[in-house]
This record gives C-alpha cells, sequence and structure tokens, in this order.
C-alpha cells in the first residue's frame, strides 16, 4: 500500500479565474449564455405553502411578490424569524 501512495500522480491546481470569469462576462455579453444559479430553498417553500392554498390568482401574485420581496429583505431562514424580524421589515 505504501508503495502504491507514492505513485500518485501529481495534484494540478487550476484557477477559477480562467474559469469563471469569462462565464460571468457571457452573462453580461450573451442573453443566449445561460449560467445555472442556485436556488433559494426558502423560495421554494414558499412556493409549496402558496400551492398547497386555495387562493385566487392575484392573491396568490400579491402574496408571492410580497414574499419574494421579504426574502430578498432577510437571510433568515422560516425557523429563525420572529415578531421583531417583521416589524424591522415593515
Amino acid at each position: 500500500m505504501r508503495e502504491n501512495a507514492n505513485c500518485l500522480p501529481p495534484i494540478k491546481l487550476i484557477s477559477l479565474e480562467d474559469k469563471v470569469l469569462p462565464l460571468v462576462a457571457q452573462k453580461y455579453t450573451s442573453k443566449s449564455a445561460k449560467i445555472a444559479v442556485a436556488t433559494d430553498i426558502r423560495w421554494m417553500k414558499v412556493l409549496e405553502f402558496l400551492r398547497s392554498n386555495n387562493l385566487a390568482p392575484n392573491s396568490r401574485k400579491l402574496y408571492q411578490r410580497e414574499l419574494k420581496r421579504f426574502l430578498g429583505w432577510t437571510q433568515l431562514h422560516y425557523h429563525e424569524l420572529r415578531p421583531r424580524h417583521f416589524g424591522l421589515y415593515k
């Protein structure tokens, strides 16, 4: 086993600047280039909540818009929210 450990190939480091920055530049120069963006799990929970309730289409749009704005304001997860956070938001 010791001999195999010494036979490993050398580690090659790849600079992220060479790989990521051109992709970011493409995002702003080409509309056809798409970059995957991480999905906010909190937003998925909001959509699940809105789908589970029997809301009128306009009410659903209103709630969706306001909850999206609130999630943009805070980075807290739903179990961390307290009444004072809603007061600060208002």
